[in-house]
């Protein structure tokens, strides 16, 4: 929706400039309009962007997201876990947060086929499905005591996010922690 109103936006300075240059107003009646049109699109960029303070002591100062890093080491993190899950898994996630966190990155980064279990008591039926079709089952949880077997750790980072601000622009990042175990079920010969 962004890039539609910023295109909407600067079509809407060229016509202005346009307009004023057909209804006879000078060249500099012109130019004036389309640098207020700029301005009018810049500047609140930039204040939300930047974050700027002004304080006497300190003149102003820069403090916002565009100084700031979100999400360091998740690409390395996706591509870890990627190779870490066989390419032959259907992947079945167990728990709700793991599951809203990372269904759609496995399904769409790593291609593997993904589900959601909502009942552990479907666990062992969903297991001889995916082992029906040749496939190996793959389990996917928040935390080790969920899974069966012996889980593996693939994914433990502390990265960060854009803080959730509901009634402004973000300005400030948060720490965030993903953790993601796999215990991957042997199929049987």
């Amino acid at each position: 929706m962004l890039p539609g109103l910023i295109l909407g936006a600067i079509w809407a300075a060229a016509w202005l400039k346009d307009q004023a240059g057909q209804l006879g107003r000078t060249r500099a009646t012109a130019i004036t309009i389309a640098s207020c049109c700029a301005a009018s699109m810049l500047i609140p960029t930039a204040l939300t962007t930047l974050d700027l303070h002004f304080t006497k002591a300190n003149g102003v100062r820069a403090h916002g997201m565009a100084f700031r890093k979100v999400g360091p080491g998740e690409i390395t993190a996706v591509s870890q876990l990627c190779r870490d899950i066989p390419p032959d898994a259907s992947v079945v996630i167990l728990d709700p947060l793991t599951a809203d966190r990372f269904a759609q990155l496995v399904r769409g980064m790593c291609g593997l086929p993904t589900a959601i279990l909502t009942s552990k008591d479907d666990l062992s039926a969903v297991i001889r499905g995916i082992q029906d079709v040749r496939r190996r089952p793959v389990l996917l949880a928040q935390d080790q005591a969920e899974l069966p077997g012996t889980p593996k750790e693939v994914v433990n980072l502390l990265t960060t996010q854009e803080a959730h601000n509901l009634t402004a622009p973000p300005t400030r990042t948060w720490l965030i922690h993903y953790t993601m175990w796999m215990s991957t079920i042997t199929v049987p010969s």
